[in-house]
């Protein structure tokens, strides 16, 4: 064996995974974890063998791959006979975009035949509609009384009530017109998750449901007062890179463990909610400056932040609460890190770039880069990879 290949063998597994991950082929996948007796050994720890199921591959097709070998790589099938598993989905496209859908227990529509589905064309046992063209309202949806679940875009605002069956909702607002709940418009009781695209409205208390969890802002978010926030929301995303509205002290609740924030004011400030005299984190503020802040509990497990438009390039000065766990950097984030207090908790970490942190922290166990631009170094082993 050459001194190139002893090489190879010296470098994490995540590399040999990324590595990997731009070969188009998954017999090359295959291949490479053959070359060695060490590679095919450790292939759990690197190889993952994706399917691209589209509606022109036969189920019985993948019912029947027989790789045993590689059973533990190979993504998202069981291998159970198809009579177990019933279609949960409909999905509407467009007839030269079925395979941009690979749902593997699906059934499409051409979206010329959505206008003409009764509410007996879709079984008892359908659970999501997935639309992929604008419809005038969620009111002319058959079977809308009984799906749990529905991605649409509109073309008019909502102002009405939405039934409360639904418990999952991902609505595509008009971004010009910007238009989106009307005074009428209601939630659905037993909503659970809820995704808005290009939504304007400026929530009052009381609109969202107590039943919501999880709660996503696409492309436009308003400044949210006190109160309006359900008091056991569990993740909050605003992926929004032109974020300009502080978050003042308790309007997130309590029951927050996960927030991402692509954009912000002011300073992130992580708060002790449970104490009224905590003001350690704002010591160095003004009022002025408090009032511009963005004040996080510092009961969240998982923190994704990326940088706001109008700071340059400077270092963030970024003290982490303790009881983190995964830290995200989200795509519009180009800075980099300085001083950075670690707690001993989080082990998880997602970079755009690795030239982000100078060193990994030796707590990490889990790293996740899309690109690698120069050599680093990892604290858990001391060690140079490049």
């Amino acid at each position: 064996m050459n001194d190139d290949i002893k090489d190879l063998f010296k470098l994490p597994y995540f590399l040999f995974r990324k590595i990997l991950s731009y070969l188009d082929h998954n017999i090359d996948k295959i291949v490479f974890s053959l070359v060695s007796k060490k590679l095919y050994d450790n292939r759990n720890r690197y190889l993952n063998i994706p399917l691209n199921i589209t509606n022109q591959t036969s189920r019985s097709m993948i019912k029947n791959l027989k790789l045993r070998s590689f059973v533990n790589q190979i993504e998202s099938y069981d291998h159970l006979d198809d009579s177990y598993h019933t279609i949960k989905t409909i999905i509407t496209v467009g007839h030269d975009h079925f395979g941009e859908f690979p749902k593997v227990f699906s059934s499409y529509f051409n979206n010329e035949s959505l206008q003409q589905l009764n509410e007996t064309d879709i079984s008892d046992d359908i659970e999501e509609l997935f639309f992929t063209r604008e419809i005038d309202s969620l009111l002319s949806i058959p079977a809308l009384k009984r799906i749990k679940s529905i991605n649409v875009p509109l073309i008019s605002p909502i102002d009405y009530a939405i039934p409360n069956n639904i418990r999952s909702l991902r609505l595509v607002f008009d971004s010009i017109s910007g238009e989106s709940f009307g005074k009428n418009a209601s939630l659905p009781s037993q909503l659970e998750s809820l995704t808005l695209y290009s939504c304007h409205t400026q929530f009052e208390k009381g609109f969202f449901p107590l039943s919501l969890k999880n709660l996503r802002l696409v492309d436009a978010a308003p400044k949210f007062d006190y109160g309006v926030l359900p008091e056991y929301l569990e993740s909050l995303e605003i992926q929004y890179s032109s974020y300009d509205q502080p978050i003042a002290k308790r309007v997130l609740p309590t029951s927050l463990r996960s927030i991402g924030l692509a954009s912000y004011t002011g300073k992130l400030v992580f708060y002790n909610p449970y104490d009224d005299d905590d003001v350690d984190d704002d010591r160095d503020n003004s009022e002025q400056q408090q009032l511009l802040n963005t004040y996080i509990p510092n009961t969240v497990k998982m923190i994704m932040i990326g940088t706001p438009p109008s700071i340059d390039n400077k270092p963030l000065v970024l003290k982490l609460p303790y009881g983190l766990k995964k830290l995200r950097l989200d795509k519009s984030f180009n800075q980099k890190l300085s001083r950075f207090v670690v707690p001993d908790t989080l082990t998880r970490l997602k970079l755009i770039s690795s030239d982000q942190f100078d060193r990994i922290p030796g707590t990490i166990n889990y790293l996740y880069l899309s690109l690698l631009k120069r050599i680093g170094r990892f604290a858990n082993d001391n060690l140079l990879f490049t």
